[in-house]
């Protein structure tokens, strides 16, 4: 796993004429925590898709740097980024068997299949298609994927979104856990949910 730091230059998202944030600059240091903090519809979501590059700055830019070289990795981020979101899609006539083996064969997993298994603690759907699964165990699968990923740089938008109080501690239990050089960034309005996170990032101060 690459030890990496991502640094945000001046960054600005805008639909139409409407800014959702700008002048974003900030460095992400391998084994620290962040919190992007606000309001519903505050632009929480849309900063940490640029900062994935799911969606692509409207100005500035986004360097991905390798710490031992501060190489450049900007070719390489599809295998540098873990991402899970209330919002994100898992292919609905895979079981979990059959997700963890497509899975592995695009991105490299820290895990084995009997290890995801035994992290999602969800046996008894053994067999059964993700289409049948409520909106909360569909949430833990895709936190599961996330957490297991040997990716350096871990994004989670409001992570606990349908998830009940036991599997709310489990998500606190694997945030208490991550790998020491992990980056990681919590979109969120809840403070549990970014308990580990010593940056925190509130998105009004980057209104124009």
């Amino acid at each position: 796993m690459y030890e990496i730091k991502i640094i945000a230059e001046n960054l600005g998202k805008r639909f139409g004429r409407e800014w959702v944030f700008r002048k974003f600059s900030y460095e992400f240091k391998k084994g620290e925590h962040y919190a992007i903090v606000g309001a519903n519809g505050s632009g929480k979501s849309t900063l940490l898709k640029v900062l994935s590059t799911w969606l692509e700055p409207t100005e500035g830019g986004l360097k991905f740097l390798e710490v031992s070289q501060d190489k450049h990795l900007q070719d390489n981020t599809a295998n540098l980024v873990a991402f899970a979101a209330p919002y994100s899609e898992l292919p609905e006539l895979f079981d979990l068997d059959e997700l963890y083996t497509f899975y592995a064969g695009f991105k490299p997993l820290a895990c084995t299949k009997e290890q995801f298994l035994e992290l999602l603690q969800m046996k008894y759907v053994k067999g059964k298609p993700i289409k049948y699964f409520s909106s909360g165990m569909k949430q833990k699968v895709k936190l599961a994927l996330a957490f297991s990923e040997q990716s350096p740089l871990l994004l989670l938008d409001e992570p606990s979104t349908n998830l009940d109080k036991t599997n709310f501690d489990w998500l606190l239990s694997l945030l208490n856990k991550i790998d020491k050089q992990k980056i990681l960034i919590v979109s969120s309005n809840i403070e549990a949910e970014y308990s580990t996170c010593s940056h925190i990032l509130p998105i009004d101060s980057y209104k124009n």
